[in-house]
């Protein structure tokens, strides 16, 4: 049987990341396969909402005064487009591999409901935290995610299996110790969700003039208690992270669309360029010039 890392080898191959760091979409649109070939020291990134699920290589996440640290065998769940710091352990010999996946609230609500009925209501009952966390893997889980890395192996399987595996991911999500986590984002109702749809919001309009009170408009929440909510999901205040929104996407139009600092700075809503060089050097580390040098978006 071929290996998971031979696999993402040959996927990563296929896709023709060969550049020190990249990343593309598989065959499956909501899959996106990742590669870095280096060390990576403690680096602002915005997680995005979905699954983070690496073969070979190893990542330390900072998020909310807690460290995550996940690596092969682990898979890390993110209800909500999340601002953190991470340091990435990758070499050109045993470089960083792995997917990013983003889930699908309707398998989830159709298979939730499932699990309930033969469960019982409480089944998904736990204590959510911030939104995101870490687990190991069962024998099942991995062997789905072995699955689903070889039919992505072979365009004809793909199309033909490629949406089978995907919606088993799910039940493996929702039958693992994070089930609760990964209930929420169909749960309309769940503070996270409403968090978790602000956050989406934002991702998608940053380089718009959003305020506090259309954001809990978004969120259909009283400005204090969508302040309180949103602090307490993200750790940053509303404004805050639109700010960071808004610094990553500049860089990635710097680094990956070589835009100059002037031109990214207003397409992502800054008004002063001055301002936005200040905050990015705040915020990175290093200028909008060194864009290029600060790790990328996996």
């Amino acid at each position: 049987m071929t290996t998971p890392v031979a696999l993402i080898t040959n996927l990563c191959k296929q896709q023709a990341l060969e550049h020190s760091e990249d990343f593309a979409r598989s065959s499956i649109e909501e899959i996106r396969f990742f590669l870095c070939r280096q060390h990576q020291q403690r680096t602002p990134k915005v997680y995005s909402k979905g699954v983070v699920i690496t073969i070979q290589g190893y990542k330390e996440a900072y998020c909310a005064g807690q460290k995550l640290a996940y690596g092969p065998g682990q898979c890390l769940v993110a209800a909500s487009n999340l601002p953190m710091e991470c340091e990435t352990f990758a070499s050109p010999e045993k470089p960083l591999m792995g997917m990013c996946i983003d889930l699908d609230s309707k398998i989830i609500s159709e298979l939730s409901l499932l699990l309930k009925q033969h469960n019982g209501d409480d089944y998904f009952d736990g204590v959510v935290g911030n939104g995101i966390a870490v687990f190991d893997q069962d024998e099942s889980f991995k062997h789905t995610v072995h699955s689903l890395l070889a039919v992505l192996s072979s365009p004809v399987e793909a199309v033909a299996l490629g949406n089978h595996y995907y919606r088993e991911l799910h039940y493996r999500l929702l039958t693992s110790p994070q089930r609760h986590l990964v209930a929420t984002l169909c749960q309309q109702d769940h503070v996270l969700s409403r968090i978790s749809q602000v956050t989406e919001f934002i991702q998608n309009h940053y380089e718009k003039k959003l305020t506090v009170e259309v954001l809990a408009q978004q969120a259909g929440m009283s400005i204090s208690a969508f302040h309180r909510a949103f602090k307490q999901a993200v750790e940053d205040s509303p404004l805050q992270y639109l700010k960071k929104i808004r610094l990553t996407q500049a860089k990635r139009l710097m680094a990956h669309h070589g835009l100059a600092a002037n031109s990214a700075a207003f397409e992502v809503g800054y008004e002063s360029p001055a301002q936005f060089s200040r905050e990015f050097k705040r915020y990175f580390g290093l200028p909008p010039s060194k864009a290029a040098q600060i790790g990328f978006q996996s």
